[in-house]
């Protein structure tokens, strides 16, 4: 017999939760890919900024397939299918170019700031959050409150407040290759495991996030048939020479070894979901594996009341989430909500932000926004 889970809320993230803090989403992800090569080559990174370089010669070349295929070579899903129905030489590059592009974002855009009012504050919050004590005038005035971005975020996902005992209560599964998400948890002192050699490791209280496509910070030695290392950055990846495992986005996606326990991970999560929210994934026609991952997650799912889509094209993604589940705009479970991330993690009042989904924030905490 399945077990029912009043509570469990599993948040699957795709590009679109990352561009506040400036990371490339597929639309535009060569164009920044060419301003990273440049700055690669100024810090002396001389092996990345070679390979995002054979990236784009094969970019060059490729123009005389699109001339009988219609290609949109500058969208890097499309590109890189390409790449892997061609020649499998070029992966170990693709993942260099991609992991060197995000970190010259990473690098060179500063994360956006929370600031809210708070009419009380928590002892568990972080210390750096507090913007000015000066600002606390008599007890009927609120704390003015400023935060980065993603530690906000992952505080109102998680319903992260003050309750610390119900961190497994979540669930993130992420098509993402870089570490908001884990170097937010890490701010906010909250455990997290990524499904990978879980053996005699206590999970009761940690929040599972389950990187299905890779992370910058997972590496393998040369000529080794081991398990993931996981290292504390991609610095720290490149200090050991390693490569980054990351599985570029086509239509050829392989789920072997530490991933294989990943989906499976993600299967199990998806079975004991109350609600999926689905934030910034687009659901690009090349990527099969979402329809079936959420087929297969679901088959044994007798807790599920509903499925959220938050995107701002809500247009487009209205007519993908359709393809897939039948006419959404006649579904009472399956649901699209034209918001961002900032406009979705707001108190308000308004039908479709965070409050809705079991994961109030807090009455004290009015007027957030994003800086």
């Amino acid at each position: 017999m399945h077990k029912l889970h009043n509570n469990h809320n599993v948040y699957i993230l795709g590009a679109g939760f990352s561009v506040d803090r400036g990371l490339p989403t597929i639309k535009n992800f060569m164009y920044v890919m060419r301003d990273a090569h440049q700055w690669l080559e100024s810090e002396g990174r001389h092996k990345e900024a070679n390979a995002i370089a054979e990236v784009l010669d094969f970019r060059l070349n490729a123009a005389s397939a699109a001339y009988r295929i219609r290609l949109d070579l500058e969208n890097i899903e499309e590109l890189f299918s390409l790449a892997s129905a061609k020649s499998r030489t070029l992966t170990q590059k693709i993942q260099l170019a991609i992991a060197s592009t995000l970190d010259f974002k990473l690098k060179t855009f500063i994360e956006p700031k929370i600031s809210f009012q708070s009419y009380k504050l928590s002892d568990e919050w972080p210390s750096h959050w507090l913007k000015n004590d000066n600002t606390h005038i008599s007890p009927l005035s609120p704390y003015e409150v400023e935060c980065p971005a993603y530690e906000f975020y992952l505080s109102a996902l998680l319903g992260n407040w003050s309750n610390k005992k119900s961190f497994n209560e979540n669930s993130i599964i992420t098509f993402n290759y870089d570490l908001l998400v884990e170097d937010a948890l890490r701010k906010l002192s909250v455990p997290f495991n990524y499904g990978i050699d879980l053996k005699n490791i206590d999970t009761s209280n940690q929040v599972e996030v389950l990187k299905l496509h890779g992370s910058i910070n997972w590496g393998k030695p040369p000529s080794s048939t081991a398990s993931y290392v996981i290292h504390n950055s991609y610095d720290e990846l490149l200090n050991r020479q390693q490569s980054p495992q990351l599985v570029p986005p086509t239509w050829r996606k392989i789920f072997t070894g530490p991933l294989r326990q990943i989906w499976d991970n993600s299967l199990k999560s998806l079975e004991k979901a109350t609600r999926i929210i689905v934030i910034g994934f687009s659901i690009p026609p090349t990527d099969n594996h979402f329809k079936y991952l959420i087929a297969a997650g679901l088959q044994n799912n007798i807790s599920l009341r509903e499925i959220v889509f938050i995107n701002p094209d809500k247009e487009q993604i209205e007519q993908r989430v359709s393809d897939l589940f039948g006419d959404v705009t006649k579904s009472s479970s399956v649901k699209v909500i034209g918001y961002n991330m900032s406009q979705f993690l707001s108190q308000g009042f308004n039908s479709g932000a965070i409050g809705d989904f079991g994961r109030s924030i807090p009455s004290e905490i009015q007027n957030i926004y994003l800086k």
